[in-house]
């Protein structure tokens, strides 16, 4: 592992060594820095009253739970080690993933697969677990309030920011973009989990001299979020779900890209024109079958009369 990858030293372990016949204690200290272990060596003092406190704290090389320790000891005393517990912010070994399907499209999905690992379905068993998922959508998405209550009236969903089905993209009444979450009630039973949101992309206003036929809307992965209540301590912990894809070593958040059909100005004219051409030939159309309406019923009422 390189050390170009790591900003600040991480800890792989720590041990305490105290050796009677010298009256020393050595600590033996891994970590990654520049490619070497650090010795630390302390003499007992001679005072009886004083006495030494050594500690050592710093994240792990997942960059997302800390280890630390630290020893006491006096003249007569041996050395009593004292391990620091930190809650990582993280679940380890559980993962999810986020794609939008299809790619080019103006009603795709944003799918979302969280994978759970085995240690942690086991010990959410006697605990009370609430899985969130954060989206946050661009102005060029939007979501349907009312189909996503009837397609998932099962899960508990809230939209805030822009919910107009409406507005074209570029308009000056168009709020920044809106904010879906999804509560879910985790299993006990299920070591996955993946939810569909279903989108909807804006018209995207036609741009001059454009040669192309569409355009990229950007929407980065969600947050993923497990509250579970410790029914044995009686706290909450909160912890985030990190994506699958490596983002730790980038500097940005996962983004997903599709494309957008996107209108030529070129092409006004020829659309124009047909569109009345196109319209002509309906109405046209429409008096002609009224027109042949008409003659049918005056056919059948004059044959009546001379029945």
């Amino acid at each position: 592992m390189s050390s170009k990858e790591h900003h600040r030293p991480v800890i792989i372990d720590l041990h305490f060594n105290f050796d009677k016949n010298a009256n020393k204690t050595k600590a033996d200290l891994r970590m990654i820095w520049k490619y070497q272990n650090e010795n630390i060596e302390i003499n007992n003092p001679d005072i009886q009253d004083d006495k030494v406190e050594l500690g050592v704290f710093g994240p792990q090389l997942d960059s997302e739970s800390f280890i630390g320790a630290n020893i006491v000891f006096g003249k007569n005393d041996k050395p009593k080690p004292i391990m620091i517990n930190v809650f990582p912010r993280t679940l380890p070994d559980s993962f999810f993933n986020s794609s939008i399907f299809p790619s080019q499209s103006f009603h795709p999905y944003f799918g979302t697969s969280i994978k759970y690992s085995v240690m942690e379905t086991m010990e959410d068993k006697e605990d009370k677990c609430i899985d969130y998922i954060l989206y946050t959508l661009p102005n060029s998405f939007f979501v349907d309030v009312f189909q996503l209550k009837d397609k998932f009236s099962y899960e508990k969903i809230k939209v805030w920011g822009e919910t107009d089905l409406e507005t074209p993209f570029g308009a000056t009444s168009l709020k920044w973009g809106s904010l879906i979450l999804i509560t879910r009630q985790s299993s006990e039973n299920l070591d996955n989990f993946e939810f569909n949101l279903p989108l909807h992309m804006r018209y995207q206003p036609a741009i001059f001299g454009n040669t192309q036929n569409h355009v990229f809307a950007r929407a980065p992965w969600p947050f993923v979020i497990r509250v579970c209540e410790i029914i044995e301590n009686k706290i909450q912990e909160i912890k985030y779900i990190l994506p699958k894809r490596e983002f730790l070593q980038g500097t940005s958040w996962p983004k997903e890209v599709v494309k957008v059909p996107v209108g030529q100005l070129g092409h006004l004219k020829f659309v124009e024109w047909w569109t009345i051409i196109v319209t002509l030939m309906s109405c046209a159309w429409v008096i002609w079958i009224t027109l042949k309406k008409i003659s049918q019923w005056q056919y059948e009422c004059n044959n009546d009369k001379i029945d």
